[in-house]
């Protein structure tokens, strides 16, 4: 065995040394704390640990009342401190329409005109007193249109109206039709007439839109046979459809079908107003849907939701007025399609007495202004130098006349008139389904252009008369009639979207409330013009 090595003293005491540098001495604080803890008794112990809780929570950071409001239409705003209400009742409500006859068929129903149409006894549109505002003598001449599109000259005069009157000025008569409260049919409501025509085909739609829609109160497009779900542009548009006929969450049979589509819409829209939409057709489309639900009940609840969609739509709004389906684009890529539903959702906050900024108008009007080309036209995209197609050319007709107050559209609305008629019925000679055969194939072409023809011209004149004859009975013709698809699945009073241009899109439900808009065109607004006497 080896011996062990000799250590030398001096270096042992070197380490120790280091060593000591490692050591934890206790301080004379920490024993003097010890002490006291150990020996004070167990009610300071709690007291100090209470008093440190509660400087913790004093200091927690603590939303208001008002971040915790959220819109829920059976509760309205709720606020954070009170305790919550409880849930109301559902509402009772009447039963559905009756069935139709049995010996009744959709494709069957046909129109035979009546001169002069309407009901009689129905009130006139209130005047104001004041003389209309400019003269056709004041009016700058109009611009010399193409003889191809040369058609017998009728000038037109404005009705003026209070903007209570924009909104549900006829509906509630479709209503009580569709009930079957009201007097239908009555004298003046022979055959032909408007509302005679178009309350069986509509029965039929609104009780498939009540069926189709979802448990939690949205339609879902993807469902019947949509490319996506477009719940928000769809649930906005199943909403006019029923509005359109006069049902709203306070009155008529559809009430419930209607009050939970706008409880969804609230419960889905962000805090600026946004709703969350796939494409930016569905914020204008909703935005349109929740602000006319407003206008027609006036019910508080609805307000704050409306405002704040119609602020998201300005707030986002670029100088030149343009949208695509993203939003707001640059100068020159705004779209016709797009930018109609949000000109037509600010139109609506208007009639509601929402507020709208007058540059928000100024900036639809600029791009009107971009968009219009020779004889009345729209372009598609504003930096498209020709006319788009009939469907995009009704939209920015539409639009002139939704924004003409001043008579700033006079000449332009007054083209836009003639360039549709020219491509349909030269002659006011109505031809089934339209010259172009593109009414009714192309649905949303027959919804812009039903809507803007009675707008221009009301319910007696004989563009009215021709237009409503092109498209009112091939669509009620298309209506589907079957109790079932091929897939077994409730379809009866739908529109097939096979049938439809963009149906493929937007599936039945785009295709059904388009079709019902379509046969509300006479009942939505009051017209803005009358033939001139």
């Amino acid at each position: 065995m080896g011996q062990e090595p000799m250590r030398d003293p001096a270096s042992q005491v070197g380490q120790e040394a280091i060593l000591e540098r490692y050591i934890e001495r206790p301080s004379r604080l920490h024993d003097w704390f010890e002490r006291r803890i150990r020996q004070a008794p167990w009610w300071c112990i709690s007291l100090l640990v209470h008093i440190i809780a509660l400087l913790a929570l004093w200091s927690w950071p603590a939303k208001t009342a008002a971040e915790h409001e959220v819109f829920i239409i059976d509760g309205g705003l709720i606020p954070y401190d009170p305790p919550e209400p409880e849930p109301p009742k559902p509402p009772v409500l009447p039963p559905d329409p009756p069935p139709l006859p049995p010996d009744f068929k959709i494709k069957d129903v046909q129109e035979t005109l009546v001169a002069g149409g309407g009901d009689p006894t129905e009130p006139e549109p209130v005047k104001d007193p004041e003389p209309p505002i400019g003269s056709p003598e004041g009016r700058p001449d109009e611009p010399v249109l193409d003889s191809r599109l040369a058609l017998i000259a009728i000038e037109f005069e404005p009705i003026h109206t209070r903007p209570q009157d924009g909104l549900g000025f006829r509906r509630g008569k479709l209503r009580d039709a569709i009930e079957r409260r009201g007097r239908w049919p009555g004298p003046g409501d022979g055959p032909g007439t408007d509302i005679v025509t178009v309350v069986p085909p509509l029965i039929a739609a609104l009780n498939w839109l009540k069926r189709a829609q979802e448990p939690n109160g949205s339609w879902n497009a993807r469902k019947w046979d949509a490319t996506s779900s477009y719940d928000v542009g769809m649930t906005g548009l199943a909403l006019l459809a029923f509005q359109g006929a006069g049902f709203t969450h306070t009155k008529g049979t559809y009430r419930d079908t209607v009050y939970r589509a706008l409880n969804w819409l609230g419960t889905n829209q962000r805090d600026n107003g946004s709703f969350q939409f796939e494409t930016f057709y569905e914020q204008g489309i909703a935005t349109m849907a929740v602000c006319e639900a407003y206008g027609l009940t006036k019910d508080p609840r609805l307000r704050p939701m409306a405002q704040r969609a119609v602020s998201f739509i300005v707030g986002v709004q670029p100088e030149h007025g343009g949208f695509r389906y993203g939003g707001a684009v640059p100068l020159g890529e705004g779209d016709m399609s797009v930018t109609g539903w949000q000109v037509m959702a600010l139109k609506s906050a208007l009639l509601a007495q929402l507020t709208v900024p007058d540059e928000a108008i100024e900036r639809c009007r600029t791009f009107l202004k971009n968009s219009l080309r020779e004889y009345g036209a729209s372009a598609y995209i504003v930096n498209d130098k020709a006319p788009g197609s009939l469907a995009i050319s009704s939209i920015g007709l539409l639009c002139r006349i939704f924004l003409n107050d001043a008579h700033a559209y006079d000449a332009e609305i007054g083209q836009g008139v003639q360039y549709l008629t020219s491509k349909e019925t030269p002659d006011l000679n109505p031809a089934p389904g339209g010259a172009s055969k593109q009414l009714v194939a192309d649905i949303y072409y027959t919804y812009y252009s039903s809507l803007a023809m009675f707008l221009f011209a009301g319910e007696g004149s004989e563009h009215w008369r021709a237009w409503r004859t092109m498209y009112r009975a091939p669509l009620i013709a298309a209506q589907v009639h079957d109790e079932a698809d091929a897939r077994g699945r409730f379809v009866k009073g739908s529109w097939d979207p096979a049938k439809h241009r963009w149906g493929d899109r937007g599936g039945r439900v785009y295709a059904t409330a388009m079709g019902a808009l379509c046969l509300e065109a006479p009942f939505r607004f009051l017209p803005t013009s009358q033939p001139k006497q």
